[in-house]
């Protein structure tokens, strides 16, 4: 374990950081960087040794470290309906266990939260959706999370000869075709889903 962290973790086990700016967590553990702190911090946090309470952006110390567990961004809503301005700015963290999702990189994914019912019956209202960044999916009618005209949208990609179609798995949804004009990105695309009941 690097030094500053082994640092941390005895500071934080007699103090409370609540409060705390990194600035000054660095001055008691002699680090003088907030960069550094905040650095360690989140490395602390993936290897299982602290997880943040989900209110007040505090840390939770651990005595021993949890083996197994990530702790992955939710980033709000993605629309499974109709159009409209879906938060994509990321909510909080979420603990997994990795081999149950197969996530051997954990860099690479993230949630988002389903809202509509355009890609029933496979994903509902509710149901938080596993993603792989990949801007570059094969196309070959791929579930994907896209950003079409600032609105965040889980669809099945289909490309076209000059652009993309986005699919509904539900029937009384029309076809979208994303004209050259429109703005349009691709975050990921659908590993996993966490059903919601």
């Amino acid at each position: 374990m690097h030094l500053i962290q082994q640092n941390l973790l005895d500071f934080m086990a007699n103090n409370s950081i609540e409060g705390l700016t990194l600035r000054e967590i660095g001055y008691e553990i002699g680090v003088d960087h907030p960069q550094k702190i905040q650095h360690h911090l989140n490395q602390l946090e993936k290897k299982g040794y602290l997880r943040k309470e989900e209110k007040g952006g505090g840390y939770i110390t651990l005595d021993e470290p949890v083996k197994g567990i990530i702790n992955l961004p939710l980033y709000g809503m993605a629309q499974c309906g109709h159009s409209e301005l879906v938060d994509i700015t990321a909510t909080e963290k979420v603990s997994l266990p990795s081999k149950l999702f197969n996530i051997t990189n954990p860099e690479s994914m993230f949630l988002v939260q389903a809202q509509g019912i355009s890609m029933n019956p496979r994903i509902n209202d509710g149901d938080y959706i596993l993603i792989k960044k990949q801007p570059q999916p094969d196309y070959q009618n791929q579930t994907c999370l896209v950003v079409h005209n600032d609105t965040a949208k889980i669809k099945n990609l289909v490309k076209t000869e000059k652009s993309f179609v986005l699919l509904s798995s539900n029937p009384n949804f029309e076809p979208v075709d994303v004209e050259l004009d429109d703005q349009f990105l691709v975050h990921g695309v659908v590993k996993s889903l966490i059903v919601s009941y």
